[in-house]
């Protein structure tokens, strides 16, 4: 496993031969800030991370700039498994997991379809960057949504499929089956049955 700072880090996956004996990213002593700005203290002055605090303002991060940092490395390196050891983020393992990332802390979801369904999934990207939409899909297996409101908007106007819609509550895992039905090449928006972040999962059927 590869942590350290952000230059280190850069430049040992940049060289072929050093980056073959990597099998592990660890996002440990940079972020991106929610301004979107970088924290990067440099390496090779013999100062611990706490240290870097003290001699420069580390800010605060976010849910979309945690999923910014893992989903860069996970699609620059598809190969490596990507882990994020940040913390003080209000379901930072969601972004995590959302960006593709490895060894997230999610709540007990009592379903291992979900699991091996989410291995097969691929992040997709929003077309509205500002929808506070993170998506992983995949055409004829399904897709998980997370989304920091209530209401869900589904768009599968490139996906002939039809899916069922089941309900994950982000902070408890706790799995809502619904009625409701998504049909393929059409586009809709719904809401969840509970307030403030939610999960939508469609599960082929």
């Amino acid at each position: 496993m590869l942590p350290g700072t952000k230059d280190v880090q850069d430049a040992i996956l940049s060289d072929p031969k050093r980056s073959s004996l990597v099998d592990i990213i660890e996002v440990v002593q940079w972020q991106y800030r929610k301004d979107s700005s970088l924290y990067a203290p440099v390496g090779g002055v013999s100062l611990a991370e706490r240290q870097y605090a003290r001699i420069m303002d580390p800010g605060e991060t976010s849910f979309d700039q945690i999923y910014r940092a893992v989903y860069e490395l996970h699609t620059r390196y598809p190969q490596k498994a990507v882990v994020y050891s940040g913390s003080g983020v209000k379901f930072s393992d969601w972004a995590v997991f959302m960006a593709g990332g490895s060894i997230a802390f999610l709540p007990v979801i009592n379903n291992n379809t979900f699991f091996r369904n989410a291995t097969e999934m691929s992040c997709v990207i929003m077309k509205n960057p500002k929808s506070q939409q993170y998506v992983l899909g995949t055409k004829g297996t399904g897709y998980i949504i997370f989304c920091a409101s209530k209401n869900i908007k589904i768009n599968l106007s490139d996906d002939k499929n039809n899916y069922s819609l089941k309900w994950i509550n982000p902070s408890t895992g706790e799995i809502l089956c619904s009625k409701v039905r998504i049909a393929g090449n059409t586009a809709t928006s719904v809401d969840a049955p509970f307030e403030g972040e939610s999960v939508a999962w469609l599960c082929k059927y």
